[in-house]
């Protein structure tokens, strides 16, 4: 709503000037419109800068709860992961006591069975045999005897079947529950890359504006040229303004760099050294290459490479600017990011990249995502270089577990 007014005062003042130069003006009155003019479009100018200076401090705020979300979302994925696994490891745990109960009950029918063929056997018959009488009694004692043992034992395996068969139908309902929270986070993170969209969108809008009043001052300023009281006037004024602006901008540069030093500055703020084991590895998934590692081919990895699941998220290592993002020869999609003091980051593996050459990052921020599902898992491959030539990677990279990659 503030913005649809100040286009209909813009568009006024802008028919106050045309009817003021159509206007036969002493120089003193026309002086005095001119600098009433210019002072309403400085204020103009100030308002928009505070609203850009608000905008960009809810951009920063959202695109550190974006990186919050991200892992969020990896750590429900790896809590998704972990209960199908203890699900799958009770398969092979059931076959077996299945197996079991079925040998137990087969043991007790067959049991059963000699029992009721020596019940059957009349007392003469048992004289004809070739083992003696006492013989034959004592096996059927025994056989009685271990009938019930073996009924307990059948009994005690039908219950364990049937406590795995209720751990593994919990655990289903766990990994739904899971599941549902992963999706969750997921359209929470959506609806922050949104934000963060519109937000841009709205600075892109004001830095427009911010130029069409820069454009309407300039014009002024060339109408009052022959005046010359009065652009002793405003060089004063643009003097006292270059001050003030200097002092808020020295003092916004302390305000920030105190919050960067508490919550982690970009990398343009501070040494890449402080990056040593805290660089994040630009997927969740398992390492499946690391430095020095020799690939099918027998080559030597220059890098890490991270087996990720499908439209898993991409991160940027490191705090930086992006100094390259898009196609490059035989690479397919790959990033850069410039993380100063010689340093560059190199990411391969992407199916969608978000990020344009010239843009800030901060580490864990989104960039991209790998691609969909196909026959393989997409791989991530990260590589560190100094001065163009590739280093160890990984003791840089913090790992999921806490430790860093080397």
């Amino acid at each position: 709503m503030r913005a649809a007014e100040r286009a209909l005062l813009l568009a006024a003042a802008l028919v106050m000037a045309v009817a003021g130069v159509a206007t036969a003006q002493s120089p003193e009155t026309r002086l005095r419109r001119l600098e009433r003019q210019a002072d309403e479009q400085r204020h103009r100018e100030r308002l928009l800068q505070q609203d850009r200076d608000a905008l960009q401090r809810e951009l920063a705020a959202l695109q550190e709860e974006a990186v919050a979300a991200v892992e969020a979302q990896a750590r429900a994925a790896t809590r998704v992961e972990a209960a199908r696994a203890r699900r799958a490891a009770l398969v092979p745990l059931e076959a077996e006591l299945a197996g079991e109960a079925e040998a137990a009950r087969a043991r007790l029918a067959r049991l059963a069975a000699a029992l009721e063929r020596l019940a059957r056997t009349p007392r003469e018959a048992l004289l004809l045999r070739a083992e003696a009488p006492v013989d034959a009694l004592r096996a059927g004692r025994l056989l009685a005897h271990a009938v019930p043992a073996v009924d307990a034992h059948a009994r005690a395996v039908a219950v364990a079947l049937d406590d795995h068969r209720a751990a593994r139908a919990a655990l289903a309902g766990e990994e739904e529950a899971l599941a549902a929270a992963l999706a969750a986070e997921e359209a929470g993170r959506a609806r922050l890359e949104e934000m963060i969209a519109r937000r841009g969108r709205l600075m892109a809008a004001l830095d427009a504006e911010r130029m069409s009043v820069a454009m309407r001052l300039e014009m002024l300023g060339r109408e009052m040229g022959g005046l010359r009281e009065l652009l002793e006037r405003l060089a004063a004024r643009r003097a006292e303004e270059e001050r003030a602006r200097a002092a808020a901008a020295a003092a916004a540069d302390q305000e920030r760099e105190a919050g960067e030093r508490a919550r982690q500055a970009s990398a343009e703020a501070r040494p890449f050294a402080e990056a040593r084991g805290r660089a994040r590895p630009p997927a969740q998934g398992r390492l499946v290459a690391n430095w020095g590692q020799a690939d099918a081919g027998g080559t030597a990895s220059r890098g890490m490479a991270f087996e990720a699941v499908p439209e898993a998220t991409i991160v940027s290592p490191w705090h930086g600017t992006v100094a390259y993002a898009g196609p490059f020869r035989g690479y397919g999609v790959i990033l850069i990011v410039d993380s100063g003091d010689g340093y560059h980051w190199f990411v391969t593996g992407f199916g969608r990249l978000d990020v344009a050459p010239g843009q800030p990052v901060r580490a864990g921020e989104p960039v991209g995502q790998a691609p969909g599902a196909g026959a393989a898992r997409p791989v991530v491959y990260v590589e560190l270089r100094r001065n163009g030539q590739p280093v160890d990677p990984a003791p840089w990279v913090a790992l999921p577990n806490g430790k860093v990659g080397g």
